[in-house]
């Protein structure tokens, strides 16, 4: 089996060499109070038009900020809680947050 792919990118740059993807997947990307602008900006310039967007946010108090960014430039999202257990056998707080923008034209209609 081949390594898995990825690239990594400045959430506040540019970034013209990454290109656009069709699947983008972040985990714990939402730490700090200003990120979730930064965040949203930089899926909505590497998103393809039908692209699905999923974040793992283990609920440090910005994915409503992150999800309102998003849903200004056009995705709509749904979220639920992750179930998974941690090491500890306690259960995962966080939650799966996944965004696109054929969610946004379904709750359109």
């Amino acid at each position: 089996m081949s390594p898995l792919q990825y690239h990594a990118g400045d959430w506040g740059g540019s970034n013209p060499e990454l290109g656009q993807f069709d699947l983008i997947i972040g985990s714990d990307v939402l730490y700090e109070r200003q990120q979730p602008g930064q965040l949203a900006h930089f899926i909505d310039r590497h998103a393809a038009p039908g692209a699905e967007v999923i974040i793992v946010d283990p609920d440090r108090g910005n994915r409503a900020g992150f999800c309102r960014e998003m849903a200004a430039l056009g995705y709509g999202h749904d979220s639920q809680r992750a179930p998974q257990k941690m090491e500890s056998g306690e259960a995962y707080k966080g939650c799966i947050v996944r965004l696109s923008r054929q969610r946004q034209r379904a709750l359109a209609h």
